[in-house]
């Protein structure tokens, strides 16, 4: 994090890409089959990003199944940043550890955007 003009703290994230698994997407599925693919992956983290959001934070269960539920689907897509922060809200949830919980989400929301607008859908 670095300090904005005028102090307060700006969060500053990057966003992991997996070159290989997007090039074996489109080595198996040739450019359009890869496109395709990809695109519907962002729709359903587009909606699933949406889930998370709407879930109470005492919803632990709920929450942890949603975010383990977006950590396939980021591998598919190449999004391995997304997919690692995907996961360590789930074992936050898991573990009822809210605060961390919490942190992981607004995390979890900070890249999910940056992907999409990588990708140009968000």
């Amino acid at each position: 994090m670095a300090p904005d003009m005028d102090g307060a703290m700006r969060t500053r994230e990057r966003v992991g890409f997996d070159p290989a698994r997007l090039g074996r997407l489109y080595d198996e599925l040739g450019r359009e089959g890869a496109e395709r693919a990809v695109a519907g992956a962002l729709e359903v983290l587009r909606a699933r990003l949406a889930r998370i959001g709407d879930i109470p934070p005492e919803e632990d269960e709920a929450l942890a199944r949603a975010a383990r539920g977006m950590v396939g689907v980021a591998e598919e897509a190449g999004l391995s940043t997304l997919a690692r922060v995907a996961g360590d809200l789930s074992g936050a949830a898991r573990r009822r550890d809210r605060r961390a919980a919490a942190a992981i989400r607004a995390r979890l929301e900070r890249v999910g955007e940056l992907c999409l607008r990588a990708y140009g859908a968000g």
